[in-house]
């Protein structure tokens, strides 16, 4: 072995990549379960053989009969499935003097995708923080006190779909002043939204809003 490998040293080798690998892999294998079931074959047929009188077969020509077998077992095959996609109703339509297979469409069958939550909720934030600052710029920098101070009331501050909850109006707030937590989202995540005075949309960790809001006058 050591003396192989000091023949190979520096030579060029040629080796198959792994498709064409696994390709010939598959295909020697196929080759093998063809050539081991054409002596099954030769066995049956000489059995018959034996008891109608006829001559026996040799391999060779068992291996043509196995060709054949296989051949017609193709077409039977392909025919069937021909068969079956013609027998589907509303598979064709017609176009003109002749049919064409319909156009059932790529997401027919797919499941719808799940909603992105994550940007549902980013929306409804910005759709809050307009509300609530188009209050304030009509209140000389004063925030809502209630949630009924604005248009929508409720429905402005409940989770979008198909979250459950609502979003926490905090009191006593100036546009402008040290920047402090107006709106806060539930907690949902490992962070929440957060509208901060100065109108900045955040996103904080409930430990970093626990110490922002401790830090209030």
């Amino acid at each position: 072995m050591i003396s192989t490998y000091f023949l190979l040293a520096g030579m060029p080798s040629i080796s198959l990549n792994t498709s064409v690998s696994e390709r010939l892999q598959a295909i020697s294998f196929f080759l093998v379960l063809m050539l081991l079931s054409t002596l099954l074959v030769k066995f049956a047929l000489n059995s018959f053989a034996t008891a109608f009188g006829f001559a026996k077969f040799n391999y060779r020509q068992s291996l043509g009969v196995s060709l054949l077998w296989g051949l017609a077992s193709v077409v039977v095959l392909v025919m069937i499935s021909g068969a079956r996609e013609l027998m589907t109703p509303g598979a064709w339509e017609r176009k003109g003097l002749t049919h064409q297979l319909a156009d059932r469409g790529e997401n027919d069958d797919k499941e719808p995708a799940p909603p992105d939550l994550e940007e549902l909720r980013r929306q409804k934030m910005i759709v809050i923080q307009g509300q609530v600052l188009k209050y304030a710029l009509a209140h000389e920098g004063r925030f809502p006190q209630s949630i009924h101070d604005l248009s929508e009331g409720e429905a402005l501050f409940e989770l979008p779909p198909p979250l459950v909850g609502e979003y926490v109006l905090m009191l006593g707030q100036r546009y402008g002043e040290r920047p402090q937590p107006v709106v806060i989202e539930p907690y949902i995540d490992r962070e929440q939204w957060v509208m901060m005075s100065d109108g900045a949309l955040l996103r904080m960790s409930p430990v970093a809003l626990s110490l922002l809001q401790g830090d209030q006058p």
